[in-house]
């Protein structure tokens, strides 16, 4: 990680580093009088919690006394250490005293981030594409055509379905609002002078150069939404650099489309050797489960029986998720995505979305990406995040005993901060007491 610095940063953290081991080697286990050998990689140990290298250099250089400090002593990171790093990693070891992380909501938010981390951190992604000279010359001769693009967004297959069916009858194009709210759908953009290789999902331009002028395309999957293009104009580009100009360009363009395809390619190797399993006939109960909202809406578990919520749903190889996994998953993405109802063919997409994650995951842990150590630092700074969340939340907060007393004493202290009588936000005010 310190190769990645500037220069002038680099010596900064290098010597963060050396005068930290010095300072944390004589503290090396909190409560122990025995001296215990700090393992490595790590440069602070309370008992099975340990305070990683990589994770104590993100989180100081993120500290206002690490941007304004002309030099670093042992004096400033032992101040830092003391406020804000030792009380809370002696919580966390607390954390695991009590047995925080045997609890499964901890052990699934571990797990779903773990699968998130690797897949996304696959070799595929960092992997040095050759372009050739022809293929660099077959994309040149694609930029003598441009095109003016008329793109529909919609986060769901019927609206798109809809879009489509609105564009193909030649109907005009509304006019772009700009940036629009996320979530707010369907979405218009108009795309003036695209040639082949700029910038669009990898999805669309295969789909673009078949199109005749004023033609529509059927909705096409660019994960997470659904799109539709009408091409509203074809044109020749007289204004063409030569090719020597724009080859720099024309290889990053390259690489990009290459890497994609290499990325599509790998899963389906690799939907070819792992064992794939979805059992759709639950499409359907998890469909009628589904509960509007305004917006979007949610699976409700409680209208499923919980055999079906514990029964496998999806098979990966040697990872199963269940139903309840599944619905947990796809009702955190729909408060972005926002669907408003469920069908078969956004219900298969998010299935395979969630299949190809999975694959990329255990492709990349057979790769030993987990071993990296920025990954281990990424995933065990996550696990203390997490400890260290549910501990205020459950040891803290609801150990806490707030009085109505004390409650009524605060609420009138404060009484034009709440918007109602004491009865009606008795709640909000103990919650705030408990939090303090």
């Amino acid at each position: 990680m310190l190769a990645l610095l500037k220069k002038g940063v680099r010596s900064k953290m290098r010597k963060i580093i050396v005068i930290a081991m010095f300072f944390f080697a004589s503290i090396a286990f909190f409560g122990c009088s025995k001296k215990h050998t700090v393992p490595d990689g790590y440069i602070m140990q309370i008992k099975n919690v340990g305070l990683r290298q990589g994770v104590f250099l993100r989180r100081y250089r993120l500290t206002k006394a690490y941007k304004s400090a002309q030099d670093i002593t042992p004096k400033v990171l032992k101040a830092y250490f003391n406020e804000y790093l030792k009380p809370e990693y002696l919580l966390i070891q607390h954390a695991y005293d009590l047995g925080l992380d045997k609890q499964e909501a901890f052990k699934q938010k571990m797990n779903d981030y773990r699968v998130e981390l690797l897949a996304t951190h696959h070799p595929i992604y960092t992997r040095r594409s050759i372009i050739s000279k022809k293929e660099l010359q077959k994309l040149y001769e694609k930029k003598a055509v441009k095109y003016d693009l008329e793109i529909a967004q919609a986060n769901s297959y019927p609206l798109a379905d809809s879009l489509y069916a609105f564009l193909k009858k030649g109907y005009e194009f509304p006019q772009s609002q700009g940036e629009q709210p996320a979530g707010k759908f369907p979405r218009f953009t108009k795309l003036n002078d695209f040639s082949i290789g700029d910038d669009i999902h990898p999805e669309l331009a295969p789909v673009v150069e078949k199109l005749y002028e004023k033609q529509v395309s059927r909705p096409i999957y660019t994960s997470p939404v659904w799109t539709v293009v009408r091409v509203a104009q074809i044109k020749t580009n007289p204004n063409r650099p030569p090719f020597e100009k724009i080859k720099k360009q024309l290889i990053m363009q390259a690489e990009a489309m290459h890497k994609y395809a290499m990325r599509k390619a790998l899963l389906d190797s690799l939907g070819q050797k792992v064992n794939v399993e979805v059992n759709r006939d639950y499409f359907k109960k998890l469909e009628n489960a589904f509960v509007v909202m305004s917006p979007g809406g949610y699976i409700s578990r409680e209208k499923l029986p919980s055999m079906i919520l514990q029964d496998a749903f999806i098979k990966v190889g040697n990872e199963t998720i269940t139903a309840d996994h599944f619905i947990a998953n796809f009702n955190k993405a729909n408060v972005f995505l926002l669907l408003s109802e469920l069908t078969d063919r956004d219900l298969e997409q998010f299935v395979n979305d969630f299949i190809d994650e999975h694959l990329l995951y255990l492709d990349a842990l057979a790769k030993g990406v987990d071993k990296d150590p920025f990954i281990r630092d990424k995933l065990e700074n996550k696990a203390h995040r997490l400890l260290y969340s549910d501990y205020l939340k459950q040891v803290v907060v609801m150990g806490t005993k707030v009085s109505d007393m004390e409650a009524r004493e605060y609420y009138f202290e404060h009484e034009d901060r709440w918007k109602g009588n004491y009865d009606k936000v008795v709640v909000n005010v103990k919650g705030e007491l408990k939090r303090k």
